[in-house]
């Protein structure tokens, strides 16, 4: 039933004006209304949890250059989650994996922002993909790093522009 209710209110659509971003590259698969859980345990300024859980709906594009993922809360409201270009590295605070069972995030806090964030936060698109696509993927492994906004916003913690001071 929870699918039923992600279509229905096209919770996970795709927005157009990515796809049409993406088209150049060449697509070899879109899904979208994906279940997307969230799972944050840990510390950082604002927020404490013990285990946090969260479900979201999602799309994941995969072109011939890099991999797209968006989240959706609300109807319309689609923001990308991921965006990995194939040749990125193997080592950074976040680890994605690609297998059978979908695509898997999880990011090591301390390595975002040492002394600061500490725990983890993880994504999981949960949409099973065939032999046929993994076998076409350059990889199916990625390390890298993210800014310290984005492991805050994904937290659900507001992120405001650094204070600027009047100059003379």
């Amino acid at each position: 039933m929870p699918g039923f209710f992600r279509k229905l209110f096209r919770l996970g659509a795709l927005p157009d004006a990515v796809r049409t971003e993406l088209e150049p590259e060449g697509i070899l698969a879109v899904f979208k209304n994906i279940a997307v859980s969230y799972r944050f345990s840990g510390h950082v300024p604002g927020l404490i949890s013990a285990g946090e859980v969260r479900a979201y709906s999602g799309a994941l594009v995969v072109t011939g250059a890099r991999l797209v993922g968006t989240l959706s809360v609300l109807p319309g409201s689609a923001g990308r989650a991921i965006d990995v270009p194939w040749t990125t590295g193997d080592d950074g605070a976040v680890q994605l994996t690609i297998d059978g069972s979908g695509v898997h995030i999880a990011i090591d806090l301390a390595r975002v922002s040492p002394g600061e964030f500490t725990g983890t936060q993880s994504l999981n698109y949960r949409q099973p993909m065939t032999t046929e696509l993994l076998a076409q993927l350059p990889k199916t492994s990625f390390g890298f790093d993210i800014p310290r906004a984005y492991a805050l916003r994904l937290a659900g913690v507001p992120v405001r522009p650094p204070k600027t001071t009047p100059q003379d």
